[in-house]
């Protein structure tokens, strides 16, 4: 896919896609922006959300991994330079900075598009949390399942989501489940690894469980 091609993007959101194609210099990071954008333009229809509550999706969509692909000591320099505000957790989990990065570079460079929904979902979309609106949801869900993402669980997870929903489940049940399912794995892929889990992802676990039963 070229990195200009901005076929299924909402026109309201072409602006903006294009101001980030030259934040976002990795076309592959480019790529799968996009690809997060049109998954979330397939969801807001799936669980039928307002035009309003769709362009905020839309916007953390693209917005999502503005400060991704950084090393340690840059984020660092994010900090000083935006008040980013890491915690031991945040430095302790290297992979989910751009998270937390990203979303108070949302909220101070992109203030004309940004409100708290969208900050908020783009500080969550690497861990969860508990109690996440509707919109944290579905940029988590798209960002893990949009279709070119190339590892194996990724796409089972994507297929097993559309079959729950075109099942006649509740779209609201299935995408409980199939969060609980993403972190479920990323956690014990974590511990597999020797790697930290975010006191955010269980926190989101714990929740998510208690909803469900």
């Amino acid at each position: 896919m070229a990195k200009t091609d901005l076929s299924g993007i909402p026109v309201s959101h072409i602006a903006l896609a294009r101001e980030l194609s030259l934040k976002i210099s990795d076309p592959h990071r480019f790529e799968h922006t996009l690809s997060v954008a049109r998954e979330c333009a397939a969801l807001s229809e799936i669980f039928s959300l307002s035009s309003e509550d769709s362009d905020k999706l839309y916007t953390a969509a693209l917005l999502h991994d503005v400060a991704k692909g950084k090393q340690t000591h840059e984020y660092i320099e994010l900090d000083k330079k935006y008040g980013v505000g890491f915690t031991k957790g945040d430095l302790e989990s290297p992979a989910v900075l751009h998270a937390k990065a990203g979303a108070k570079i949302a909220e101070t460079e992109f203030s004309n598009v940004c409100d708290d929904a969208v900050v908020t979902a783009i500080r969550q979309h690497t861990t969860g949390d508990a109690d996440m609106s509707l919109i944290s949801k579905l940029l988590f869900l798209a960002d893990y399942i949009e279709p070119t993402r190339r590892w194996e669980s990724c796409k089972k997870t994507r297929e097993r989501f559309y079959s729950k929903i075109k099942s006649g489940k509740s779209v609201t049940r299935v995408l409980d489940e199939t969060i609980l399912e993403i972190l479920v794995s990323t956690e014990a892929h974590l511990k597999e690894n020797g790697k930290k889990v975010h006191p955010n992802l269980t926190r989101c676990k714990d929740f998510i469980l208690k909803t469900i039963e």
